[in-house]
């Protein structure tokens, strides 16, 4: 559907005049992906605003696109997939939140600690479907890393110190997700190589 959508979109626009021909595969992915993207915030949104969490899914998303962006990680072969993972993991954070807003700083610490601990071996990790020249990979080694360790910080200080552990708790559990994208990049790149 997105892909249809995409195509109708681009073959508009030439139509129009508005972009030109030779260009229509790059016009017709960068489509794909606003559309893809879109359609998972929206998504992302609605349950938040029906389940009331739309706090703990602003520090997630803060947590998880910025460092997934410049540290790497898994690409899913098509959209719907890549919409399913979104989706799951958003569920699994709603979950793990519920279930550890009365543990105290531990989770947050601990997801934090094993994030640093993966961006810091693993970033930048390309993956096939979004591969990075030399140069991105020097600016995104140092960029990864700052971000984590910047995280790291932001989130130890909210655990430790504010009542409401959700606000620490929610920023990892997105933090969390962007490393283990990264985990599983690197671990698909690793299989695919032999």
């Amino acid at each position: 559907m997105i892909v249809r959508v995409s195509k109708s979109v681009v073959s508009t626009f030439i139509a129009w005049g508005v972009i030109p021909d030779e260009d229509i595969e790059i016009y017709e992915y960068s489509f794909e992906l606003l559309i893809s993207s879109v359609l998972s915030f929206l998504a992302i949104g609605l349950i938040a605003a029906i389940t009331r969490t739309v706090s703990n899914t602003v520090l997630y998303v803060l947590g998880f696109v910025p460092l997934r962006l410049i540290a790497g990680g898994y690409h899913a072969k098509s959209h719907f997939k890549c919409f399913l993972i979104l989706m799951l993991s958003y569920a699994a954070l709603q979950s793990l939140v519920f279930f550890l807003q009365g543990a105290g700083a531990t989770p947050a610490l601990l997801l934090v600690s094993i994030s640093v601990t993966l961006v810091m071996a693993l970033a930048p990790c390309p993956d096939s479907n979004k591969p990075i020249s030399d140069s991105e990979a020097r600016r995104f080694f140092v960029l990864s890393r700052i971000t984590v360790v910047i995280y790291a910080v932001i989130i130890s200080v909210l655990s430790i110190f504010l009542t409401s552990k959700t606000i620490g708790l929610s920023l990892a559990l997105g933090v969390f997700t962007a490393s283990i994208s990264l985990l599983a990049s690197y671990i698909k790149n690793k299989f695919n190589t032999r």
